[in-house]
């Protein structure tokens, strides 16, 4: 029974070997999950995927999984070992694990990331994936050099901690980005039902030169509006290549009309 146990493991371990693949390459419209975004919104049939680093021999590891899977769906994981060619030596099975979802239905689903170290959580994220229809609130692209300007609205200043707005009135965040170079903005309300994103719109500093190597520079919008009196929080983050580097919240007073 031993020796059967032991040619089991070692046709397994055989097989999961020749299993690896290279490193994983997202397809053209997949859509990347990170912590570092609580929301991000997909259409259906798109794809979702994150990749985190595992290194089960030393105790690293980590699971995702969604929350409702009549909305988003896992359907593949991917392993690449760092070096291959030391991954039969001790200590070399380091790698990057791939969650590969799909968005199967109009809804909203919570894509949870746990890291864990030798059966301990560590870390955990949880990641709100909204679900439209074809061509629902889609990033609106703005090739004028203006965006124009709406009656009622409130510029939200990040160093400016406390905000207050009236009920019909709008609010407005304007960030920089620049994915190509790995600046980026995050902004997301508390969802307690006060405030509501409605908009969100990218405008090309330079349109002309936007397919260029560089040429995705430009200014992100996020327009929000509030549903009921109350008090809600905006955050504000400011990323570059994936790590925060300013992180602003105002507090947000929502009275009702003069």
């Amino acid at each position: 029974m031993k020796l059967l146990n032991l040619l089991i493991l070692i046709i397994g371990l055989s097989s999961s070997a020749f299993a690896q693949k290279k490193q994983f390459k997202p397809k053209k419209g997949m859509k990347q999950i990170t912590p570092i975004e609580m929301s991000i919104d997909v259409e259906i049939g798109q794809k979702l995927y994150y990749s985190g680093d595992v290194h089960s021999s030393v105790g690293k590891g980590m699971s995702v999984r969604s929350k409702n899977d009549s909305v988003i769906q896992l359907k593949d994981t991917h392993f690449a070992y760092k070096n291959r060619k030391k991954s039969k030596l001790p200590g070399g099975d380091s790698g990057t694990k791939t969650f590969i979802f799909e968005a199967i239905s109009v809804g909203k689903s919570i894509i949870v990331i746990e890291e864990n170290f030798r059966g301990d959580l560590v870390n955990k994220y949880n990641v709100e994936i909204t679900v439209r229809g074809k061509n629902e609130g889609k990033l609106k692209i703005i090739t004028d050099k203006k965006l124009k300007e709406e009656k009622d609205t409130i510029q939200l200043i990040p160093f400016k901690t406390k905000e207050t707005i009236q009920l019909g009135q709008k609010l407005k965040y304007t960030g920089r980005v620049h994915g190509s170079v790995g600046s980026g903005v995050n902004v997301w309300e508390e969802n307690n039902g006060v405030l509501k994103l409605i908009d969100s719109q990218f405008q090309y500093d330079h349109p002309q030169v936007k397919g260029m190597s560089g040429g995705d520079a430009g200014t992100k919008t996020f327009v929000f509006e509030p549903i009921k009196l109350g008090q809600s929080t905006i955050t504000i983050q400011e990323t570059y290549r994936g790590e925060i580097k300013n992180e602003f919240k105002i507090i947000v007073y929502v009275v009702d009309k003069k």
